[in-house]
């Protein structure tokens, strides 16, 4: 199926478009050569583009991707990009996110992003950007970025059945970026194919040992199985598959799950502890404190039930453990 919407796509792109071009919901073409205000039935918040910065801005926003009029029509996402050909690629494009931005495709099968002959994608903070669907696909994209403090998140589907994939790369195979921004792919297999991973001032949150296989494309666990279920990149120093010394910090948080305290024990080799911080799943920051004494005690009687990260700072760099916090 996906093979057959992609040749859809490649005609559809050599009638329509010229140089590249962005659609909206299905429905919405940017003119991509003036500044421009998208408004229309399918989305609401500010969407605006700016083409001397070849930057779309999503401010507060949602879109709804255009429901098919007919049984065998073809949709692109919510957000699509396309360049022409492999030799005529859209170049560069922006995604500014402030506060709290929406993408809902017509169907929990269809794509949220589709993009097709970009060199680069730029998704772009502070704010957060959650993509419904099947949340991106990238055919001929050569590289994407998570920069600048974004908070992207990919919700677990309402349909089952199939195999959910978070970001895709096909047919070439795409490298991504992501430095100083939060990524969580909350179901299935957060990426396939993908050429590289490269994390910048930020770290793999979960699960902790999770690395990157550069031959598949994929995030791996320890025992060699693909990571699918709750993936998550926080911010903080680390690569994608953690370089932090346990020799030197080695840090127990007990008990797991906890009700209403959770212990944080470190075992420190000549090693500053800087303090300590408390994440959810969104890479929010919600406790901070110092380190006065070994066990630590966190009392979290007040946070909603759920999984949690504990990271605590070193002058050296930081360890990052889970804990699930449950009433019962």
């Amino acid at each position: 199926m996906k093979k057959t919407l992609f040749f859809v796509f490649i005609a559809l792109a050599s009638i329509q478009v010229s140089l590249g071009q962005i659609i909206i919901a299905s429905d919405y073409y940017v003119n991509t050569d003036t500044y421009d205000t998208i408004r229309g039935n399918l989305v609401t918040g500010s969407i605006t583009y700016n083409p001397e910065t070849k930057t779309l801005t999503l401010e507060n926003a949602t879109i709804f991707e255009r429901t098919p009029v007919e049984e065998m029509e073809t949709t692109l996402g919510a957000l699509y990009f396309g360049g022409v050909s492999e030799n005529n690629r859209f170049d560069t494009i922006n995604i500014k996110l402030l506060g709290y931005n929406t993408l809902i495709p017509h169907s929990p099968v269809s794509d949220g992003i589709q993009a097709i002959f970009c060199s680069q994608i730029n998704i772009i903070g502070p704010g957060s950007l959650v993509v419904g669907g099947i949340p991106m696909r990238l055919d001929y994209v050569q590289e994407l970025t998570i920069q600048e403090g974004a908070n992207v998140r990919f919700p677990q589907p309402s349909a089952s059945g199939f195999n959910y994939i978070g970001i895709y790369s096909g047919y070439e195979r795409s490298h991504i970026l992501i430095d100083s921004s939060t990524f969580i792919c909350e179901y299935g297999i957060p990426f396939q194919n993908i050429g590289s991973l490269q994390l910048s001032r930020c770290h793999v949150g979960y699960p902790e040992d999770a690395y990157f296989n550069e031959t598949i494309g994929t995030m791996m666990n320890t025992n060699g199985t693909t990571v699918s279920g709750f993936f998550s990149i926080i911010p903080g120093e680390g690569t994608a598959v953690p370089q932090y010394s346990d020799e030197k910090v080695v840090m127990t948080v007990y008990p797991n799950p906890a009700r209403d305290v959770v212990n944080v024990q470190c075992t420190m080799n000549n090693v500053p502890v800087l303090g300590i911080e408390v994440i959810d799943v969104y890479g929010k920051v919600i406790k901070t404190m110092n380190v006065t004494e070994n066990p630590t005690r966190i009392n979290v009687s007040c946070l909603a039930d759920g999984m949690y990260f504990v990271r605590v700072t070193t002058e050296e760099g930081t360890v990052t453990k889970t804990f699930i916090k449950k009433y019962q």
